[in-house]
């Protein structure tokens, strides 16, 4: 949506900005995900045909199903003869029909069954080694690719090796056992292509297992694996255990291997997290080979030098310090250096040392001065070769070091001009220059003032009238730096990305937003382009991007058109800034901006419309499936691959009371992530919680999905079930409850038990679905141990056949004994209600009575204000405070206080209720409240914990359905 709008000096705000999510019509926006079916790879026509010749001939035999969960219902039969034939030719002809480079996961699944159905299958080694090429080629990690490869290789070693027979037990001892390949150069290809699955896969030390048991095999060839792993995002390991084999071997290392094995231990990692990237393989190489006297590396600059380097854009500080210190014993001790290296050799040994002294050193170590002295001594050495003098980096490199050794920024702003003097006696001095030395200053914290005259050097003709204050250089000035009288400077040149880049990192040191926000500004309106530049330059605009959405009043409004404007230079912005933004974005409910981030940062290969749409004012979501390899091909992450981003749309998700952008942003989690099996339940309890259990029978339905399609890992367990029933039972959601009922009695994993009984009982009696509430009370009531009713059961139907039949309440009451049960304050106050629903406020004040007399139940607050608020008729209420006061005038007083006693009653006569027509007993009449009294032998385990925890909530009165009478 981004391109949509063009930067102006104050972008419009975005449409998705806070507020907009509520207010707007959002009916009118259609959004939906798909679920990410199997891919359907375009087949050539010989392919397809192949493909299909195969896949029939192992589906003859009962040993292929195209949906992975479904097994084969018995053992495949074994083939004949003529159809291992079939088979081997099957199998060779999809190898040379395929089209693409890589093998789709039909094809790799099918190849897999055949191998599987026929061990011994004979299948010529150059197709073989063909097939190795083809998974290869595959450049994404994948358990099956890894699989097929294993089997492949297994089979084609078999076959070339003089040392095994053509079977499948030897085939597979070739890949498993400890004993010694022997390997030649024909095997070299195949065996590369097998290594390089194995590496993206993960599987270092089955490499590490299989060279250190190959018999020697040859320098190049290790030189032909290093290059093959270069683009195998996780190899860097590989290279110090390579390094432990040559060094068990004592095998001599030559520069041209261990520059191979650096470029292998140099290969970045898989983790898209940078901060948690292992980068000592290169040391841990060298240091190996070194340890094990194999490579002498004192006498070699050249290696040195690149390990300084790569110690410079590591920034590991110590091992830059000891090579440095290396790199100046050689200098020390080899007075003929200068015989083996040119002379432009030499200037960038050189340059690389001053630049770790720089990066590594605070101060201005001796070793540094030394090493400048030395580089400026070069041009007599080299008499023949260095009328040209210095090159331009070594230039630049002696201008840093003039910054980096001034003890003040006068002094740093006279010496830079007097060495540019200098330089342009050899060439005029361009843009690279002046931001060599805008880099330095900013990198050392030098004053924006210092920073500003470096940077107004470009594009103007800037006479040497210095800004600053110019005081004689002082004494350590004149030691260190290539002092030069001033001089008039004629700078015809313009500045660019790198130069804005160096500013604005400057003014951010400086804690300077404004002024780094001012050079943003400046770039772009002498329209610098900051979309053309592939360096790190265009960092500086996510540094500037996070300053400013990490600043203490960022506007979220204001911060997505920032985000906007270096977006639209950049593409994309960096992980770091895609978690501020989201950051910032959730924590003020800007879920619309939050979207809008997700969207144009974490791209789907299969993109999906812009629009949102809506079914009862929830987002459709039609989830993913959580197969991880169909996930991986629609462009979807695992939370390990952005763990700060995912954590921050689940914490948004369980943390936020707003179910309907909750809902918006768990949508979210299923189009961009592949989320854990474990968090479906948690986030269907979520919106249970939220009051949406519409949003959580949605995320049941695919469960339920998911594990008829065969993962396991998703199943119901009892417990959830019945907080399930019991959240539908809170909500009162009757279109939820019978299916979940439904769902239940087929899942044949659970085994029901008396807790679980009771949710499913009480969802069914909030919903007052009195029919299907009797049939579970039916079935547990004569239940054996321990599924058989217990406490909870009867104050579920206490409070159910309090609203509908007063007569069958009773029968409940009395019935306690047969089931030894023991009731408890809770059932009381639920039999207390029940029979002043009815109208038997007498009865009801005569029960709370002999609570003690009868079961040895003290009076509790509960209990009294059940009493009291479900009493309506005014005398009666009179007669429940009077006693109330004198029984329990403590906690009666404490309820007063509260505020939680209701004064509400009903003037006028009713009829009699139905028992008393039934009957012909009047409420006065308390001989059968006594009766079912009776006292029964106390159990221990009657504790609050274990029953459902019922609020006092009062009817409605216009509503309430009177249907008993108190004289």
């Amino acid at each position: 949506m981004f391109s949509r709008f063009k930067w102006k000096q104050r972008p419009t705000k975005s449409s998705f900005a806070d507020g907009l999510i509520d207010d707007r019509d959002w009916s009118k926006l259609r959004f939906q995900t798909r679920r990410n079916d199997i891919a359907k790879d375009t087949y050539s026509p010989n392919e397809r045909e192949s493909l299909n010749s195969l896949i029939s001939l192992l589906s003859r035999h009962g040993s292929f199903y195209r949906k992975s969960h479904i097994q084969p219902p018995v053992k495949p039969e074994p083939l004949s003869d003529a159809d291992k034939s079939s088979l081997a030719a099957t199998v060779a002809a999809l190898s040379n029909s395929i089209s693409k480079e890589s093998l789709s996961t039909l094809q790799v699944s099918a190849l897999i069954a055949a191998f599987k159905t026929s061990p011994d299958v004979q299948i010529p080694p150059e197709t073989l080694a063909k097939l190795l090429a083809q998974i290869a080629a595959f450049d994404r990690p994948s358990d099956p690719h890894l699989e097929l490869a294993r089997i492949v290789y297994a089979h084609y070693y078999a076959i070339t090796s003089p040392s095994f027979n053509n079977t499948d037990e030897s085939a597979s001892k070739s890949i498993r056992s400890d004993q010694t390949y022997y390997h030649t150069p024909k095997h070299i290809p195949a065996l590369i292509d097998y290594l390089v699955v194995l590496v993206r896969n993960g599987q270092i030390q089955d490499v590490v297992h299989h060279l250190a048991n190959a018999y020697v095999i040859f320098t190049k060839f290790y030189k032909r694996l290093t290059l093959a792993l270069l683009n195998v995002p996780g190899s860097a390991p590989l290279a110090p255990e390579i390094a432990q084999i040559f060094a068990k071997r004592q095998i001599r290392v030559k520069r041209s291997l261990l520059s191979s094995l650096l470029d292998l231990a140099s290969v970045p990692s898989k983790d898209p997290n940078p901060h948690s990237e292992d980068k000592s393989s290169v040391f841990d190489t060298v240091s190996i080979l070194t340890s094990a006297g194999l490579y002498d590396l004192s006498s070699d600059i050249q290696t040195l030098s690149r390990l300084l380097q790569y110690s410079i854009d590591e920034k590991f500080g110590q091992k830059g310090k000891e090579f440095l210190t290396m790199f100046a014993e050689i200098d020390k001790n080899s007075p003929d250096l200068a015989q083996n290296y040119s002379f432009e050799q030499m200037q960038n040994f050189y340059v690389t040392a001053i630049k770790a002294v720089m990066t590594f050193y605070d101060s201005v170590p001796i070793l540094g001065r030394t090493l400048v002295r030395e580089l400026l001594e070069l041009p007599d050495k080299f008499p023949d070769s260095s009328q040209n003098g210095f090159n331009r980096a070594t230039w630049h490199t002696i201008i840093q070091w003039s910054i980096f050794s001034a003890s003040t920024d006068s002094s740093a702003w006279n010496v830079l001009a007097a060495t540019l003097k200098q330089m342009s006696k050899s060439m005029p001095p361009n843009t690279d220059t002046i931001n060599s030395a805008l880099e330095i200053a900013a990198k050392l914290g030098h004053s924006n003032a210092l920073v500003d005259q470096i940077f107004s050097l470009f594009h103007t003709e800037v006479k040497h009238t210095p800004v600053l204050e110019e005081p004689e250089l002082e004494e350590n000035d004149k030691e260190n730096q290539i002092s030069f009288p001033s001089l008039a400077l004629h700078l015809h040149i313009q500045p660019n990305v790198e130069s804005y880049a160096h500013l604005i990192r400057a003014r951010l040191a400086a804690s300077n937003l404004v002024g780094a926000i001012e050079a943003f500004e400046q770039s772009r309106a002498q329209f610098i382009p900051w979309n053309e530049d592939e360096s790190n330059n265009r960092n500086a605009l996510f540094e500037l991007l996070l300053a400013i959405t990490r600043a203490e009043d960022a506007d979220p409004d204001i911060v997505i058109d920032w985000y906007l404007a270096v977006r639209s230079y950049t593409q994309t912005v960096s992980y770091v800034c895609k978690v501020a933004l989201l950051d910032l974005f959730l924590k003020n409910d800007q879920v619309g901006n939050a979207i809008s981030v997700l969207r144009s940062e974490i791209p789907l290969s299969d993109p999906v419309p812009d629009e949102l749409a809506f079914e009862n004012d929830l987002m459709v979501i039609e989830f993913q499936s959580t197969n991880v390899l169909m996930g991986k091909e629609a462009g979807r992450l695992l939370p390990a691959e952005a763990p700060d981003i995912y954590m921050l749309l689940e914490n948004y998700v369980h943390s936020s009371d707003n179910a309907f952008k909750a809902w918006i942003m768990y949508g979210m989690i299923q189009r961009h992530f592949i989320p854990p099996p474990e968090s479906y339940h948690a986030a269907m309890e979520r919106f249970m919680a939220l009051g949406r259990a519409d949003a959580a029978m949605k995320i049941f339905d695919h469960i339920q999905w998911e594990v008829n399609a065969g993962d396991d890992s998703l199943r119901m367990t009892e417990d959830l079930y019945n907080r399930l029933f019991r959240a539908l039972a809170k909500l009162k959601y009757e279109p939820a409850i019978r299916p979940l009922h439904v769902a239940l009695k087929m899942d044949i994993s659970i085994d029901t038990n008396i807790d679980l009984m009771n949710g499913i009982m009480l969802a069914y009696a909030s919903t007052d679905n009195k029919f299907a509430a009797d049939m579970i009370w039916d079935q547990i009531r004569t239940a054996p141990l321990p599924h058989r009713a217990n406490l909870e059961s009867f104050q579920i139907m206490l409070e159910l056949h309090s609203r509908f039949n007063i007569g069958r309440a009773v029968e409940l009451w009395r019935s306690l004994p047969e089931y030894d049960i023991e009731p408890d304050n809770k059932l009381y106050a639920s039999y207390i209600k029940a029979n002043c629903y009815s109208g038997y406020y007498a009865r009801a004040l005569d029960i709370a009575k002999h609570m003690k007399e009868d079961h040895g139940l003290e009076l509790d607050a509960h209990v009294l204000r059940t009493l009291y608020n479900w009493t309506l008729l005014p005398n009666r209420k009179k007669d429940v405070e009077a006693w109330a006061q004198t029984a329990a005038p403590e906690i009666w007083k404490e309820l007063r206080e509260s505020g939680t006693l209701r004064e509400d009653v009903i003037e006028q006569d009713k009829p009699p209720s139905i028992l008393t027509l039934l009957t012909g007993k009047s409420d006065n009449d308390t001989s059968d409240t006594k009766k079912s009294a009776t006292k029964v032998e106390k159990k221990e385990n009657d504790n609050d914990n274990n029953h459902t925890n019922y609020d006092d909530d009062f009817p409605d009165l216009s509503e309430y359905h009177y249907v008993g009478k108190d004289k």
